[in-house]
């Protein structure tokens, strides 16, 4: 987050529904963040690119799966580091927050057997936070 941002941004940051990486191992990830993530253009291009059914969110989980069905595997980079603004207002965060939950109805549709009877996500590596505790 860069140090700049305004007091909402930085809460926006800490709070849960960002972006997060799902790791197999120390070098490879089950899922990348559409806000940190580069692909080779052969590999795009190999899956027919991007989705447009995903044109508020989901696209990015949408095509790690596709990648990884079709044989890549992403790498991780964990010394990449990407500044990213976060929403500044709890409107704007809100929108994102219902775009987020349109997207992943969507992906559970177009892939039911990444998901649980529950409608939970179900991945195969570890899902890393920003690290932050949360005390209830």
């Amino acid at each position: 987050m860069p140090p700049n941002d305004s007091l909402v941004a930085q809460c926006v940051a800490h709070a849960s529904g960002g972006p997060v990486h799902v790791l197999l191992t120390s070098q490879e990830a089950e899922y990348i963040p559409g806000c940190n993530m580069a692909f080779r253009k052969v590999a795009l291009k190999s899956i027919g690119g991007f989705d447009p059914q995903f044109h508020v969110a989901g696209d990015d989980v949408d095509v790690c799966w596709r990648l990884q069905q079709a044989g890549w595997t992403l790498g991780f980079c964990p010394a990449a580091v990407v500044w990213h603004h976060r929403r500044n207002s709890v409107r704007a965060y809100w929108k994102q927050q219902s775009g987020y939950g349109k997207a992943e109805a969507m992906l559970e549709r177009k892939w039911p057997e990444k998901y649980t009877v529950a409608g939970q996500a179900r991945w195969s590596g570890r899902v890393y936070t920003n690290g932050l505790s949360y005390i209830g």
